[in-house]
């Protein structure tokens, strides 16, 4: 047996009493139960605000799956037409995005996508340049080049430079008419690029239904 304090008039009673033999108050419990019900609020707490693992792999799935919905909507050729306003001339341009997406590590974090761009400008001539939203393009500084398979044809080698802004986010291939002519033949389109710290991917187009007549200036 202990001697406690009655709250309410702080006289010395058993902390067996069932009430104050001087005030009739009874004792507050106290103990195992309340630490066990402060635990309890505490765990609740914690759950409140920090988001379960499934929680976390369904947000990631519906990111992913956003981004695949996303492109495949867009995974049709889409022209544009611009102006130039040095030369005040048009610039006609159509791209397309890739099939699929990847997922390179941190700090990348969500889809990295390719677009290609079919360009005629003005004053820098005809293009055909691969764009990627995320991540860092990497190639050999004498050996700079990509991978291309077109349907079910071999692997060939594209020479690649890089943009005037030196962007490591485009590469620009050689060969404009052969490039464009072996695209327009094509219905699939498998292009293979490094990603600096990450290593290789291969992303897929959809390169049929190419309409040229609407890239003329």
């Amino acid at each position: 047996m202990a001697l406690i304090k009655c709250y309410e008039c702080k006289t010395e009673i058993s902390d067996k009493a069932e009430s104050c033999p001087h005030c009739g108050a009874k004792p507050r419990k106290t103990g195992l139960f309340t630490i066990a019900l402060f635990f309890t609020a505490a765990v609740l707490g914690i759950s409140a605000i920090t988001p379960s693992k499934t929680t976390q792999n369904n947000t990631q799935y519906h990111d992913k799956k956003s981004i695949e919905d996303t492109l495949q909507k867009q995974n049709v050729w889409q022209y544009e037409s611009l102006i130039d306003d040095a030369s005040g001339k048009k610039i006609s341009s159509t791209s397309i995005l890739s099939n699929n997406s990847v997922n390179l590590e941190f700090p990348y974090a969500g889809g990295t996508y390719a677009k290609l761009f079919i360009r005629q400008h003005p004053r820098h001539g005809k293009d055909i340049y691969l764009q990627v939203n995320k991540g860092q393009l990497h190639c050999e500084y004498r050996n700079c080049y990509i991978s291309i398979r077109y349907d079910d044809g071999n692997v060939i080698k594209n020479f690649v430079s890089e943009p005037s802004d030196r962007s490591n986010e485009t590469f620009f291939l050689s060969n404009y008419k052969k490039t464009l002519n072996d695209i327009k033949k094509s219905k699939k389109m498998y292009v293979e690029v490094m990603f600096y710290s990450q290593g290789s991917y291969t992303f897929e187009f959809n390169t049929e239904n190419l309409d040229e007549s609407k890239l003329n200036p």
